[in-house]
């Protein structure tokens, strides 16, 4: 993803869910579907129209405001959190996909998340960031990148 949104011009997956990310025989992420993709370019500051899963679409892609690469650092949020506790998000809520897209958008949902814990406080602070409500908060894929690599050395470090 740090790839695609730091290419000339940049690339919005826009459909980031965990059935188009992929891992080879060398655990290799790759990510498939590009269907939704979108170039923007640097003229382009944003894009508009609603496209995507909505359980991970970022509340300015429902609101059909417009919207940029932070769109993809929202969806991975909401992966990084499924991840983290085994569940599909918003399990702990009755809502179809789309109850869940009005409240995400109008009221702040977002996926269940543990109990602050002092071992994996930093992945959650990164998930909170991730998906928070103004895009220009969340951080790029860089610095998702290098939060993962130092959250990763601390984990094996006390394992």
């Amino acid at each position: 993803m740090q790839y695609l949104h730091e290419s000339k011009p940049k690339i919005l997956h826009r459909d980031l869910k965990p059935s188009n990310i992929f891992l080879d025989d060398a655990l290799h992420v790759q990510i498939a579907d590009f269907g939704h993709a979108r170039f923007l370019s640097n003229e382009e500051k944003a894009l508009t129209g609603e496209t995507g899963t909505f359980v991970y679409m970022a509340p300015e892609v429902i609101r059909f405001e417009p919207y940029d690469e932070k769109c993809d650092v929202y969806s991975f949020g909401i992966i990084l959190n499924e991840l983290m506790t085994g569940e599909h998000p918003y399990i702990e809520t009755d809502y179809g996909p789309s109850k869940i897209a009005i409240e995400v958008a109008e009221n702040g949902l977002r996926p269940a998340i543990p109990k602050h814990d002092q071992q994996l406080g930093e992945l959650i602070e990164l998930i909170q960031k991730s998906w928070d409500e103004e895009p220009a908060n969340r951080p790029s894929f860089a610095e998702i990148t290098c939060n993962l690599r130092m959250i990763q050395n601390v984990l094996t470090d006390t394992s």
